[in-house]
Parts: structure tokens; C-alpha cells; sequence
């Protein structure tokens, strides 16, 4: 009986995590695209309760490398922070790029669902953007893209107590915070 009901609530985590699917942008093969999908029920109440939906998406140009670890760059960030105003019944969204010298990109969205697939996705994220200038990884024969995305609500809370339940739980509760974890994406196909 335990085994069972420990069985249901693992898989019900493990559904309850966006996954993230890369995709090439273009036919020219210098934009990627980053989409995650999967079913969060606590977004609609975290909007509907004043605070705002972060998605952070994490990714980083790297080359395999056959005698040593993988050499990989910095991590490149781009943030999509999403808000309801409940006066409008409109979604604000604002996108950032960290790190690319362009202002935050801020749309105001009708409906709920295509808020949530705006939010979820990055839409042409140059490879050049994440070599930083170091082109070798992008003519490098074994290169990947490593993405994460992490998601929460941010808002009005307490942070600090925030904190110190994570502490004392020893990491294991993150209240409405979620990791995709690391994917890889390869750049060119292996022989």
C-alpha cells in the first residue's frame, strides 16, 4: 500500500514539471527556440492573487571534449515575468534578455492561454548570443546547448520565511517553484 501511494504522488511530481523542448528557429540554423510544456495548476492562482509567474530560461553554448570534462561557456538568462491585472482582465508580460544591451520587452495579452505559451517560450535566442564572441564553439563539431528553465511566483510573501522553510526542510520545499533540469541540445549530428 505504501509503495502504491508513494508511486502516485512521484508521478504526480514528476507530470507537474514543465519540460522543455529546443527547437531550431530558423532554416539557417543560427536562432534556437526554447518551449516548455506541461500543466501548472498554482499559475492561475498566483496570478489571481496579485503576484507574478517568473520563468527564467538558462542556457549555455558547450563542445564535448573526448579526454576531459565538456568546456562550456557562461550561462546566458533570459527572464518573462507575467502579471494579471484583474481592472483590464489583461496579461502583462515583460521579457528580458540579460546582458544584451536591448530594454525589456514589455505586451499586454488578452486571453490566459496565450499568455501562458508567450511566457513559456523563447523565440529566436542567436547562437551568437550565446557564444559571446567565442565563435570556435560554433564551428565546433561536437557543440550543445545545455537549457533549463525554472519557474515561481513572486510576489507580496514573505521571502525570508520563504527561505527559512527551505532551509530547515533541507532544500526539499520549494513552494511553487519548479526546474526543469538540464536538456541538452545538439548543434550538429553525431557520427
Amino acid at each position: 500500500m505504501r509503495a502504491i501511494s508513494f508511486l502516485l504522488i512521484f508521478s504526480g511530481l514528476i507530470f507537474a514539471f514543465p519540460s522543455v523542448d529546443v527547437r531550431w528557429g530558423d532554416s539557417t540554423s543560427e536562432n534556437i527556440n526554447i518551449l516548455t510544456a506541461g500543466k501548472a495548476d498554482w499559475i492561475p492562482r498566483c496570478l489571481n492573487s496579485g503576484m507574478e509567474v517568473r520563468y527564467r530560461f538558462e542556457a549555455q553554448l558547450c563542445r564535448r571534449r573526448s579526454a576531459w570534462f565538456d568546456s562550456c561557456l557562461g550561462k546566458r538568462v533570459e527572464t518573462h515575468r507575467l502579471s494579471f491585472d484583474p481592472i483590464t482582465g489583461s496579461y502583462r508580460l515583460v521579457s528580458d534578455r540579460l546582458h544584451d544591451a536591448v530594454p525589456p520587452e514589455e505586451k499586454t495579452l488578452k486571453s490566459y492561454q496565450e499568455a501562458l505559451q508567450e511566457t513559456g517560450a523563447v523565440r529566436s535566442m542567436p547562437l551568437a548570443f550565446l557564444a559571446a564572441g567565442h565563435n570556435k564553439y560554433l564551428s565546433a563539431r561536437r557543440a550543445y546547448v545545455n537549457v533549463r528553465v525554472l519557474v515561481d511566483c513572486k510576489g507580496r510573501y514573505n521571502e525570508t520565511l520563504a527561505k527559512i522553510s527551505r532551509v530547515i526542510t533541507l532544500g526539499l520545499l520549494r513552494p511553487n517553484e519548479y526546474d526543469s533540469g538540464w536538456e541538452s541540445f545538439m548543434l550538429k549530428a553525431e557520427k
